[in-house]
């Protein structure tokens, strides 16, 4: 006769054979054979494709455009420091943000710098529009409309592109068009050349008014001499300019149509 221990110990045992590995779950689809989960590969391309998007075309078009008019405001810094010690501190400032925002917003996108550049931008065209329009009502020309050159409409355009793209990227949608690679590529190429030819001419025009204020050419403003030529119909024709810078008298008409010089008499 058995005994109740004697058929526990003839029952087969469930537990681990000692010395044997613990069994595992298989790992999850889609894992790395070191247990990291890793994203599906549709999942990566709708990530990449995100960043090709409208509206991160248009920042980054904003970018350029702001870039171009800073290396022209930077071409007509030196002539506004000649004029007014102010307007070389704002040309230098205006300078200094548009090539320095300019290159980070194109790199990051960020709310914060859109909203930046765009009141940076509108302000920029403001006083610009101010300048031309009825004149600056403080400095040494005020209130005496400049008149707008080359440079200054380059600029001008330049900055309105900008505002124009940062607002778009700044419109809220609840979806975003999103471009091919080669598309998002061919239309920042394009956008690049177009600001930088244009720039171009902006920046030879800014050089020629600053040289031309160098030289006191006048460089677009109205410059009068102190010393006016003086009428010999008015003067009744009695003196003239010597070559050697002292004046002499010219000989009067007398009554009976001869001309006389000084001191002869007639007979």
């Amino acid at each position: 006769m058995s005994h109740p221990q004697d058929r526990g110990a003839l029952l087969p045992s469930t537990g681990p054979t000692p010395g044997a590995p613990f069994p595992t779950a298989p790992p999850p689809s889609g894992s790395s054979p070191a247990g990291r989960l890793q994203p599906p590969r549709h999942a990566a391309k709708a990530s990449r494709g995100t960043t090709r998007t409208d509206a991160n075309l248009a920042r980054q078009t904003a970018a350029m455009a702001g870039l171009a008019a800073g290396v022209v405001h930077c071409a007509a810094t030196p002539s506004h420091w000649e004029e007014w010690i102010l307007a070389g501190v704002f040309f230098t400032a205006a300078t200094a943000f548009q090539v320095v925002w300019g290159v980070l917003q194109f790199l990051f996108e960020s709310a914060v710098l859109r909203v930046a550049g765009l009141v940076a931008n509108l302000g920029l065209l403001a006083v610009w529009a101010v300048s031309r329009v009825g004149g600056m009502p403080f400095g040494p020309g005020a209130g005496v409309p400049e008149p707008a050159g080359p440079a200054d409409l380059i600029v001008g355009a330049l900055e309105a592109v900008a505002v124009v793209g940062l607002l778009w990227s700044l419109l809220p949608r609840e979806r975003h068009g999103v471009l091919t690679p080669v598309g998002y590529r061919t239309v920042v190429g394009l956008a690049l050349l177009t600001f930088g030819a244009t720039a171009v001419p902006g920046v030879s025009a800014a050089l020629e008014h600053s040289h031309a204020h160098g030289t006191g050419e006048g460089g677009g403003h109205d410059h009068h001499d102190m010393h006016e030529p003086t009428d010999p119909a008015t003067t009744g024709g009695s003196e003239a300019p010597a070559e050697d810078g002292k004046k002499t008298q010219q000989p009067e008409p007398s009554g009976d149509g001869h001309s006389h010089a000084p001191g002869e008499e007639h007979d």
